[in-house]
């Protein structure tokens, strides 16, 4: 069941939160409550004011949105490990792997444009703050966008029209043939998961057993459509 609240004040907003969970107990009470926020001071603001009207705020557990699909995701299987190798920090370095690979620039003209240098440190400096930014926005990809990412291993593009798009999902397809070489597990990216756990929900395969009995969302103005698809 879904219940929805809307309002400007998030004062108002609160004190029907809590009259919500004093209303509706968990049936476990030593469960903790887990509480979907925008941010890290909503957070701290909630649980404060909650201390404050309550008198006592324990036991919550406060996640962003991407956050608490993660943690469905790893709820639902075990086996997925700590590390995959697109997180941001191995993803960064397997981007620099590329990027020192001659006749792989030849293909992304731009990408050699912003690296050469005669200087061999100066080289370095550019793809390692290169291979840093791109990592970053597949990161972001992959939170906000993992439809996108799915779609480019499969040859297609969200807009033929952009250039941008087109080099950067040459590079992904590069980037999986890599990781496919050089990696045992399962998954490569939290994008196969995300659609691994979408078919489990589709199907009504989830066990219920990994699922909390409720999951509170306040204060998020925005959200992903992954978020919003998976919630």
């Amino acid at each position: 069941m879904l219940k929805f609240y809307y309002g400007t004040e998030l004062e108002k907003l609160a004190d029907k939160l809590f009259e919500e969970l004093n209303d509706h107990q968990p049936q476990n009470p030593l469960d903790e409550e887990i509480f979907v926020v925008q941010n890290n001071g909503i957070g701290q603001w909630l649980s404060l004011r909650m201390a404050r009207q309550e008198g006592i705020a324990a036991n919550l557990k406060f996640e962003f949105p991407s956050e608490r699909i993660w943690s469905l995701i790893r709820q639902c299987d075990d086996d997925i490990p700590e590390e995959l190798p697109s997180d941001r920090g191995p993803m960064t370095w397997s981007v620099m792997k590329l990027l020192a690979d001659a006749k792989l620039l030849d293909h992304f003209e731009k990408l050699h444009h912003y690296i050469k240098s005669d200087d061999q440190k100066q080289r370095a400096m550019r793809s390692w703050k290169l291979a840093s930014k791109i990592a970053d926005v597949f990161d972001q990809y992959l939170i906000y966008r993992p439809q996108m990412i799915l779609d480019w291993e499969q040859g297609n593009l969200t807009s033929q029209n952009i250039e941008a798009e087109k080099w950067q999902a040459r590079l992904w397809r590069r980037l999986m043939s890599d990781w496919k070489n050089n990696y045992d597990g399962k998954y490569l990216h939290r994008a196969e998961l995300l659609k691994e756990l979408w078919t489990q929900i589709d199907n009504d395969s989830l066990s219920s057993a990994v699922l909390p009995d409720r999951i509170l969302v306040f204060g998020v103005s925005t959200a992903s459509p992954a978020f919003i698809k998976t919630m």
